[in-house]
């Protein structure tokens, strides 16, 4: 997986869709593994993917609040300020730092 991460922060995205691939084979319930996998997919512009992959984040820990800003973001991306505005305010109810400038926008 920290293979997977690396490459993603230096923008090879197919190298870190390998690796975390990889992780998640060895390891189904490795929620870091889909969070970052979820990352990538959006920075890949494969967003179905990304929110696949973020909402099993969810499934395996309600409160990993990375997952709910970046959902946030990628539906903000997407254009359903509906969407993106709950999914902050989750992130910002469960402790995330930094949030108020993006709730602040949906009031």
């Amino acid at each position: 997986m920290d293979k997977g991460v690396r490459e993603m922060y230096n923008a090879r995205y197919k190298e870190s869709l390998e690796y975390l691939n990889q992780a998640i084979e060895e390891d189904p319930k490795l929620t870091e593994a889909y969070y970052y996998r979820g990352c990538v997919r959006f920075r890949m512009k494969e967003t179905a993917k990304a929110i696949e992959d973020l909402n099993q984040v969810i499934t395996f820990d309600p409160k990993q609040v990375e997952a709910y800003a970046t959902l946030g973001d990628i539906f903000y991306y997407l254009g359903d300020k509906k969407k993106a505005c709950g999914c902050w305010k989750k992130a910002e109810e469960l402790g995330k730092p930094n949030m108020r400038d993006k709730v602040r926008y949906c009031e």
